[in-house]
Order: C-alpha cells, then sequence, then structure tokens
C-alpha cells in the first residue's frame, strides 16, 4: 500500500474530524479489524513539540477506515499556520508489530478573529 499524501485544513477554534479510507492495492479496503491508528502534527519534520490528532479505527474495521479529529481547545492551543503531519497505522501481537504511515502532508490551521 503506497502512502497516500494531502494538504487539511482548519480553523483555529473549531473540531475538526478527517475521514481516511485504507485501502489494499487493489483498491478494496483493508481489514483493519486488529489496527490502532496514531497521528501527530507539528511545525516541521524535526520539530522537538508535536501535537496529537485524536484519532481512531472506525467500527466495524474491515471498513477500513480512520479518524483524525481536533477539538476546538486543541486547535486554539497552537499557533496559526502550515504544520506537517503523518497517520499510521499499527498491529502488534505477541511477536512483532507492524507500522504502516498511510497519509501524510500538511496541516494548515487558519486564524481566528473570534475568539
Amino acid at each position: 500500500m503506497a502512502t497516500q499524501s494531502t494538504t487539511l485544513f482548519t480553523n483555529q477554534g473549531s473540531d475538526t474530524i478527517f475521514t481516511i479510507y485504507v485501502t489494499n492495492d487493489d483498491g478494496t479496503p483493508k481489514d483493519l479489524s486488529l489496527f490502532t491508528a496514531r497521528s501527530k502534527f507539528a511545525r516541521s519534520h524535526a520539530s522537538v513539540t508535536k501535537h496529537n490528532f485524536t484519532s481512531s479505527v472506525r467500527t466495524p474495521g474491515t471498513l477500513g477506515i480512520v479518524d483524525i479529529s481536533l477539538s476546538a481547545s486543541a486547535t486554539v492551543t497552537v499557533k496559526p499556520g502550515l504544520y506537517v503531519f503523518d497517520t499510521e497505522i499499527v498491529y502488534t501481537d505477541s511477536d512483532q508489530t507492524i507500522i504502516e504511515r498511510v497519509l501524510e502532508g500538511n496541516l494548515e490551521i487558519s486564524p481566528s478573529v473570534t475568539q
């Protein structure tokens, strides 16, 4: 599965949910039943400070859908501007951990006048 790239947009002080459709190479939904999701954003790849999205695999996992979201309180605490982000799915069993990046790109947070 190739990593997809995109630019996400949100407004400072707004609740926002982004939906990611994860597919197999043949285009069918990837079964994420045994996976968890995680996603972070930062000013640059080298930034020490990273911010978390709330990330989850939608039920049923056979749909292949990951939701990442930012709450209004989370976006109001970061400065408006351009960030980088990535989203990964993680499978762990007793023998191994498999991590796949499913989406990466830029996140633009627009400033709010009315706060």
